[in-house]
């Protein structure tokens, strides 16, 4: 993403053949998919509208919406859309809106105070909640449906929930360091120091590991972290993403280029 500019790429992953590009005088802060042609666009100017994309025509169309909003997304089960409010709407507000879309919120929950981030977890109807509050952050279980809070953490460092192990209750935070916390025991791990800067980190279920992509001495790796032995060790070097998908991996490598990978 330049400055003022944003590129929308399409790629088919099979055969890495890049479908679409298209450029945009315009910065988006993040994009969903609305269905197989279309894109959901939000801009970067926290404005009451959000954009369509139609890849079939190349054709971009301002929609007008009830709120300006900073972050927008799909739920995993394709049922839901989730989205945070800009920051300049006061208090923030977290907003869930029915499929399909059509430009009307359907306003579930708010939360009184300052929530930082929001991200779905492993269970129906919970979610994970970062709030700041008296300059201090606090992760919290929410339940959307008492809307009941329950603290895991809080810190004075700014954090964001990177994921959740799909069978277990670990998270990753993503935070000064990468942190992997489970939240019914309260134990929490630093996995890096506050000196690596860490980009992406998931957890690899079939490898029983945590995967994060790490800058050394300007040198960019897949570090691997092994849950039960504990262990650090390097899966591959001059990569700065990398996620399973099938049997293979979708990288990306330091000079902007995805690849897919084999084992």
């Amino acid at each position: 993403f330049p400055s003022h500019d944003s590129r929308v790429q399409v790629y088919q992953i099979d055969s890495g053949e890049l479908l679409q590009n298209h450029v945009f005088n315009q910065y988006f802060f993040n994009l969903e998919w609305l269905d197989d042609q279309q894109l959901v666009l939000v801009p970067g100017q926290f404005a009451k509208h959000l954009f369509r994309l139609d890849l079939n025509s190349g054709q971009l169309a301002k929609t007008a919406v009830e709120r300006a909003y900073g972050e927008f997304r799909r739920s995993q089960d394709g049922k839901h859309w989730f989205a945070i409010e800009a920051p300049d709407v006061k208090p923030p507000r977290f907003q869930l809106a029915s499929l399909p879309y059509t430009g009307h919120d359907q306003q579930i929950f708010s939360i009184a105070g300052v929530p930082v981030n929001l991200a779905f977890s492993n269970k129906m109807g919970v979610f994970w909640l970062v709030e700041r509050q008296n300059g201090q952050y606090q992760l919290s279980s929410y339940q959307l449906a008492t809307g009941k809070k329950i603290n895991v953490l809080t810190q004075p460092a700014p954090m964001r929930v990177l994921a959740q192990h799909p069978k277990q209750p670990e998270i990753l935070l993503g935070s000064d360091r990468l942190l992997l916390v489970n939240p019914d025991t309260g134990e929490r791990k630093a996995l890096t120091s506050n000196q690596q800067k860490i980009e992406s980190a998931y957890f690899h279920p079939a490898d029983d590991a945590v995967y994060f992509a790490e800058q050394v001495a300007n040198q960019w790796r897949i570090n691997k972290y092994g849950l039960q032995t504990q262990l650090h060790s390097t899966v591959i070097t001059d990569y700065r993403y990398l996620h399973a998908w099938q049997q293979f991996y979708i990288a990306l490598d330091v000079s902007g280029q995805f690849w897919l990978l084999d084992q």
